[in-house]
């Protein structure tokens, strides 16, 4: 199994990704950001998720079955995750 790991945003980074990519990889990072802050910090947790982005999120898994993991590829590229064996 794979070990995926969030890494923490910088402004850069978020607008080459909004640049370059679909508003549907930038909200799945959103996403999983923010539960992997939330699961790992229970005191300080972090709300930044809108409706329209879960949204947009849930269509784009549902439209295609390859979705997720065509984004975590995205994602690993731009360094925005890392992906380990």
């Amino acid at each position: 199994m794979k070990e995926i790991n969030v890494l923490a945003p910088n402004v850069e980074k978020l607008k080459d990704l909004l640049d370059e990519f679909p508003f549907e990889i930038f909200c799945f990072y959103i996403t999983i950001f923010e539960k992997t802050y939330n699961e790992a910090y229970e005191d300080k947790k972090i709300n930044i998720l809108g409706q329209r982005m879960i949204d947009v999120v849930e269509k784009a898994l549902q439209e295609d079955s390859n979705f997720k993991l065509n984004a975590l590829r995205v994602l690993g590229k731009v360094n925005m995750i890392t992906i380990k064996n």
